[in-house]
């Protein structure tokens, strides 16, 4: 949904994920963040939304909304 006048907005409810491999694959996925953390600094954290919503909206057309319950 990349049309121009649109806009999505997401909301929800989101877990900490504390494994270390998975922190790994975020550091691996996004090396822009590595300067700024390491896998043990304290404050590097992945999150995933349990419950959430998002909704796509423009001036012209409906809303779309979609949900996701983990």
């Amino acid at each position: 949904m990349n049309k121009k006048g649109q806009w999505i907005r997401v909301t929800g409810e989101v877990a900490n994920d504390d494994r270390r491999e998975v922190k790994e694959v975020a550091l691996k996925a996004v090396p822009s963040i590595k300067s700024m953390y390491k896998i043990d600094d304290g404050i590097f954290a992945v999150l995933y939304f349990t419950k959430g919503t998002a909704t796509i909206s423009s001036f012209t057309d409906k809303p779309e909304t979609f949900s996701l319950y983990i």
